[in-house]
């Protein structure tokens, strides 16, 4: 079964001009577009729950893990022997933060 090259040919001679439509219509119109949704979503208004829940209750709280090391022979590391440590810890801290909406509008 031949195939007709024309055919073929005439093929994608009409997808490389929707695609060249397309393309320059988006040029034009995508960041407009871009523009109005990343101005629609960043707003932190109570009324949007998505953003201004986000934003008031940030959703990964902050943790710290911290070890200390005590060295039982310090006068011994400085004649040169190996350090001896006692290790202290883990001090834990956590945060959880709260925004808070001092006033709406500019």
């Amino acid at each position: 079964m031949a195939v007709n090259k024309s055919k073929v040919s005439a093929g994608f001679i009409v997808v490389g001009v929707l695609a060249v439509f397309f393309g320059t219509v988006l040029v034009f119109v995508g960041p407009i577009i871009i523009n109005d949704q990343v101005v629609k979503n960043t707003i932190i208004d109570p009324k949007n729950d998505l953003s201004y829940t986000m934003w008031k209750d940030i959703p990964v709280p902050f943790f710290m893990s911290v070890y200390f090391f005590h060295v039982l022979n310090p006068q011994e590391i400085l004649n040169g022997e190996k350090p001896m440590v006692e290790q202290r810890g883990p001090y834990v801290y956590s945060s959880t933060d709260v925004a808070a909406l001092t006033s709406l509008g500019a």
